[in-house]
């Protein structure tokens, strides 16, 4: 049984985190061994350093050029091209001087009434920052904010430095983070950033949270992100404070509600490597689970609710090929891997582009800056097309990753029986290596494109798999399950019974009504499966689905997370149904029942 409520679309992290239907992907794919084919689409005249890209639905790329001194006469620009390289124009020039429109960086986005936002840690009418729109066309240039809480000599009850965090939320509303400035205290030391809220046309511009805090800086120190969750709570990360203190806190994982109650740490961050200083947007994937790099070297996620922290992927200091200090653009791309870059490392320590799946497997570098250096404030999108477009200091680049490596024939699952031979087979062009498993452990001598066993017992019932490779350890793809259940011949049943549909909480509750027969009691097993379902491409999944097994209005058992026992480990392989991770929070109930009505609800 299976529960869906509605997917989240894959957006760039600066944008919100979309909720209506989009297409799903359902395919085991992993890159090959070969390199990513890199080409430079544009560079700039002189020394500029580039912003965050965006994409609109004609397929124009959008970004932005800030002058790499302060001094420059270039006040920055905001500049679209094509996918090819071609059409190269600047759409809007900040003008700078008595308007203080100038310096844009960080946040730049593609906001849901299709006009282009971004901000300034400097510029602005006060040099404390600024906010700006302008249309795709260049056309209705607004500074829409001037920031004053900046270094000023007395203290600001304002925003000051931007330095990303910039989402238009469901509810129409602008909400932005700034490492700096306050909204309540008159201590001069306490200008630790805030979160506030603006109307896109300028209007009702308000600080809903100050990270002022207590002397401990509990709170966090300077939010450098925010999205908004499919929850419709903010959600970012700070660069410095929380549990640690002012000695050893290395910033936070925050949450609040968009009136600015209900804030909430998350997790904090301390000196111990590689967990050290949040340094990309938060992502919120299609699994539930929000996910984040830190500069320390690592890849984090953690629940909506805080629960579930884990690193799935590190960068080690001792292995720099893999790239060094994560920062910066960070995504959930078409396939359900996590998209990123580094600041460092890679060839020629000048970063590198990588992407990992969900589980932290997989992981790769698929292109390693050689000839410029990555930027400050770099970039990264997947585009409509599937490519990777970048930024470099000086210039716009497309990577491409090499066709596929998948399996074009999956095991089937067979019911043979006892005393009778199978063969499980699997097609995967390209594959030079094969490691078939039993529910899920590696079984020895078992290395080609087939596995067979003969005189086959109930001993040998189970889910097989393999994992096919071409060499590369990074390119590996596991099969789907295929059961196996040994059996004597009869008229046959139904063993099992499955539905994929949405579900969610009240009048949403999935309800499946069923009747045991006969007499005596007899054994059935309900699942409900959620973030399982991500192995086989579905998107959206419910996170962490309860299951509630009923007799007439009476609860008779529930489940949350299925705990991996043995029982239902043997009870899965015997009805023929898919394997579960023993620490996935898919729920399962196996439950000795009497004749009668029952039903389950999700």
């Amino acid at each position: 049984m299976s529960t869906i409520p509605r997917p989240l679309s894959s957006v760039p992290s600066l944008s919100r985190l979309g909720r209506h239907r989009s297409p799903l992907l359902c395919a085991l794919l992993a890159g090959a061994g070969a390199l990513a084919q890199t080409t430079t689409l544009h560079t700039f005249t002189g020394d500029s350093n580039t912003a965050n890209l965006v994409q609109t639905s004609d397929g124009t790329i959008y970004g932005v050029t800030r002058p790499s001194s302060v001094n420059a006469t270039t006040n920055g620009t905001v500049f679209k091209l094509q996918p090819d390289g071609t059409g190269y124009q600047v759409v809007h020039a900040f003008a700078g001087g008595a308007s203080g429109a100038r310096l844009p960086d960080y946040a730049f986005m593609l906001a849901r009434d299709g006009a282009l936002y971004g901000t300034g840690q400097f510029g602005g009418t006060a040099n404390g920052g600024m906010l700006y729109k302008v249309n795709p066309d260049g056309s209705g240039f607004v500074l829409l904010r001037s920031f004053t809480g900046h270094d000023q000599p007395t203290v600001q009850l304002d925003a000051g430095t931007p330095q990303g965090g910039l989402v238009h939320a469901s509810d129409g509303v602008l909400y932005g983070a700034a490492t700096k400035g306050t909204a309540t205290s008159t201590n001069a030391d306490d200008r630790n950033g805030v979160i506030y809220r603006i109307a896109p046309d300028g209007t009702g511009y308000r600080l809903i949270f100050s990270f002022d805090g207590a002397p401990s800086r509990a709170n966090g120190i300077g939010p450098n992100s925010l999205i908004e969750g499919r929850d419709g709570r903010l959600y970012g990360t700070t660069i410095g404070g929380g549990a640690g203190g002012v000695a050893n806190g290395r910033g936070t994982v925050f949450a609040l509600r968009t009136d600015g109650t209900g804030f909430t740490v998350l997790r904090s961050f301390n000196n111990s490597v590689p967990a050290l200083e949040p340094s990309s947007p938060l992502v919120q994937a299609a699994d539930g689970y929000l996910y984040g790099t830190t500069r320390g070297g690592s890849i984090y996620r953690l629940l909506p609710d805080g629960a579930g922290f884990e690193t799935i992927a590190t960068f080690p200091s001792n292995t720099p090929a893999r790239g060094l200090e994560p920062s910066g653009a960070f995504f959930q791309g078409h396939d359900g891997s996590l998209y990123g870059r580094t600041n460092s490392g890679g060839a020629n320590n000048r970063g590198v582009i990588f992407k990992v799946r969900t589980d932290g497997s997989g992981f790769r570098v698929l292109h390693s800056f050689t000839t410029d250096r990555s930027p400050y404030f770099n970039g990264l999108i997947q585009g409509a097309d599937g490519a990777l477009y970048a930024t470099t200091a000086t210039s716009i680049v497309r990577v491409v990753e090499p066709p596929a490596f998948e399996i074009t024939q999956q095991p089937r699952s067979q019911t043979v029986a006892p005393g009778g031979s199978v063969t499980f087979t699997v097609t995967a062009p390209g594959a030079t290596t094969y490691q078939w498993r039993r529910n899920g452990t590696n079984i020895a001598g078992a290395t080609a494109s087939a596995y067979t066993l003969n005189n086959v017992t109930a001993a040998a019932n189970a889910t097989y798999s393999v994992v096919v490779g071409n060499g590369n350890t990074a390119d590996s793809v596991t099969s789907n399950g295929a059961v196996l259940l040994v059996a004597a011949p009869n008229p046959g049943r139904l063993i099992n019974l499955s539905v994929r549909t949405g579900a969610g909480s009240g009048a949403e509750t999935l309800i499946a009504g069923f009747v045991v027969g006969g007499t005596g009691s007899k054994q059935v097993l309900v699942r409900a499966i959620g973030p399982t379902l991500g192995v086989f491409g579905v998107t959206g999944a419910l996170a962490d689905p309860r299951l509630g097994l009923f007799s007439g209005s009476t609860e008779t058992a529930t489940n949350s997370g299925w705990g991996g026992t043995t029982a239902l480990t043997n009870a899965f392989a015997g009805v023929g149904a898919f394997a579960l991770g023993a620490t996935s929070r898919d729920a399962a109930l196996l439950s000795t029942l009497a004749a009668g009505a029952y039903s389950a609800q999700v």
